[in-house]
């Protein structure tokens, strides 16, 4: 996808985002199938279903989500920009190769390279000798597009950007680069967890409200209908604060914000109650 509109010019990466974000209407970041496959149709771009289904999920609102694409961060990823968190394990990770080699060339840096340790070697997939030629080759790419004469730390991260599209989950970038490169160091900041770290307390309250023809998750799934004005399986943070606080639980304001950015939401912001109980009974 990324080379067929690279093919075209690279006018095609600005053109598709302004097309996406004139289609965002609500401007809340998130497209629904239909209307990513309509702009994708719009610029030549055929995906079949089952890859439109790994795009979706790959750039949904969180992880597994396949109903919402976060437009975003998928053109950002087709232009090959880094978010900052990868970039600053790009930086970190060439900050480990100039401090055991001075010889910043292609062929030096490469011979670095643990590919033998890349998360696809290990799997099986791709050959460390081939990751390897693949990475010389991607690197003379970005250095000739950055007309440096060694290996730069921009030349670095362009050809990372290049690539980090392939790599959906950032947690799995960090595998990559500790594996191919070993640099110390390269921690994922701790998330705190979802609802607020309530999940096995509210859990154990909805099993207490059980019987023999009831489980958990329809105990939780009828109190969450209750507090759904609109009747469309989806509740606003006011509501849900009135759903759990029936159950004796109270958020704070950044743990409601943090359990609606990282939970499955439609285009107003709602959180869709079906997720939410998912999460919680599995």
């Amino acid at each position: 996808m990324r080379g067929t509109l690279q093919a075209k010019g690279s006018q095609q990466f600005s053109e598709l985002r302004t097309y996406f974000q004139k289609m965002d209407k609500a401007e809340s970041g998130l497209l629904v199938r239909r209307e990513v496959e309509t702009a994708l149709n719009y610029f030549g771009l055929f995906p079949t279903s089952h890859d439109l289904g790994t795009l979706m999920r790959l750039y949904g609102p969180h992880s597994g989500a396949t109903s919402l694409l976060a437009w975003r961060p998928f053109v950002d990823a087709l232009e090959g920009h880094l978010s900052s968190l990868r970039a600053a394990v790009v930086r970190k990770s060439y900050d480990a190769i100039v401090a055991k080699c001075n010889n910043r060339s292609v062929g030096a840096i490469s011979a670095l390279g643990r590919f033998d340790q890349h998360p696809l070697a290990l799997r099986g997939i791709t050959p460390a000798d081939i990751l390897s030629r693949e990475f010389a080759t991607g690197l003379i790419k970005a250095q000739d597009a950055c007309e440096a004469g060694a290996v730069t730390p921009e030349v670095f991260e362009k050809y990372y950007g290049t690539i980090s599209h392939t790599v959906a989950y950032d947690d799995d970038f960090v595998l990559m680069m500790q594996g191919v490169w070993g640099a110390a160091g390269l921690i994922l900041p701790p998330q705190a967890p979802i609802f607020g770290g309530h999940k096995f307390a509210l859990l154990k309250k909805l099993e207490e409200k059980t019987h023999d023809t009831e489980k958990p998750r329809a105990v939780l799934v009828r109190v969450l209908k209750k507090f759904d004005k609109a009747e469309k399986g989806y509740l606003s943070q006011r509501e849900f604060a009135q759903a759990i606080e029936a159950f004796g639980f109270v958020l704070s304001d950044d743990q409601m914000e943090d359990t609606f950015r990282r939970g499955e939401t439609n285009k107003e912001g709602k959180l869709r109650a079906d997720w939410f109980a998912d999460y919680i009974c599995t």
